[in-house]
């Protein structure tokens, strides 16, 4: 069954935090504001990845000619957490747009004043990958260049919304495990309860026995919204999506651990205490004026 596959190992940790071997990416800096895309494009020195925001149908009339769009935009969001090892601030992007794969129109006649318009109906990918790939954002891309182990930080929203990651030859979702927190899933002294693939499945197939509408790719029981990481095996120089098919998924960021490394790539022979890396993890001599950079465990802004 495809629910075996979604929740194949449990993967369980705490919140997202990087190994020595583990490249990582935070989309939201601390400010809370500063989103680390250069024209929309992010990256470590191992994956390659991109976020897809997409225009939505404003008007359209009955030949479905669009008449006006809503507007792309990517905004950052924080959601304070507080579990039994303290507060967690996680902070994502989310953008506008529904990944469709189509669009067409449809009558729409007001039952009172018998007024008639047309509004906007769409075409989502499916999970068999017979209605192609998306034409429209939002959705988000990962090309690693080594294979290796891929943790993104997410936020779902409750409406029993499906979580894919899928590989764009194949048009078929991978297999991935969750871990993280759902709303109103709390510790007995009312914190945040850490959730973790286990947990997650058993809230799932709760969900199944109580009848809800809930598919194979649904975290949990769908019914709340969910802030955590999935983490999934991904094979070097394959891209791969992350979406919701109808609706916006949050991105935090990730982690990337390509298979067989023993530690982060080094640019010069220097001290671990001495080397200097980027917020994403990356060990660097050239410094950028204002940027923030962690040498000796410790973060600094370069003058």
């Amino acid at each position: 069954m495809i629910r075996s596959l979604l929740f194949a190992t449990a993967f369980i940790a705490g919140a997202l935090t990087a190994s020595a071997q583990t490249e990582k990416f935070v989309a939201v800096q601390e400010d809370e504001q500063t989103i680390n895309f250069t024209d929309n494009k992010f990256g470590t020195a191992n994956l390659e990845g991109e976020i897809v925001p997409g225009k939505t149908i404003k008007t359209i009339d009955e030949n479905a000619n669009v008449l006006e769009w809503n507007e792309e935009n990517i905004s950052t969001t924080k959601k304070i957490i507080n579990d039994a090892n303290g507060t967690i601030k996680f902070c994502f992007v989310n953008a506008s747009g529904i990944p469709y794969v189509s669009y067409g129109s449809e009558k729409v006649v007001s039952g009172e004043t018998g007024a008639v318009s047309y509004r906007a109906t769409y075409v989502y990918y499916t999970v068999d990958g017979k209605n192609g790939l998306p034409k429209s954002g939002l959705y988000y891309k990962f090309t690693p260049k080594k294979n290796g182990s891929l943790k993104i930080g997410v936020w779902v929203n409750k409406s029993y919304r499906e979580t894919i990651l899928f590989e764009e030859s194949t048009l078929l979702p991978i297999a991935y495990t969750a871990e993280g927190y759902v709303n109103g899933q709390n510790t007995d002294d009312g914190k945040n309860k850490f959730l973790t693939n286990d947990d997650l499945k058993a809230l799932h197939e709760q969900g199944v026995t109580n009848n809800l509408p809930i598919t194979d790719y649904v975290i949990g029981m769908g019914n709340q919204a969910f802030w955590g990481w999935i983490t999934a095996n991904v094979e070097a120089n394959k891209t791969y999506y992350l979406l919701i098919p109808n609706g916006q998924i949050g991105f935090q960021g990730y982690e990337f651990t390509p298979e067989g490394t023993t530690g982060v790539a080094k640019t010069s022979a220097v001290s671990e205490d001495e080397a200097i890396y980027t917020i994403n993890g990356i060990q660097t001599n050239k410094l950028v004026s204002g940027k923030i950079y962690i040498k000796g465990g410790k973060k600094f802004i370069a003058k």
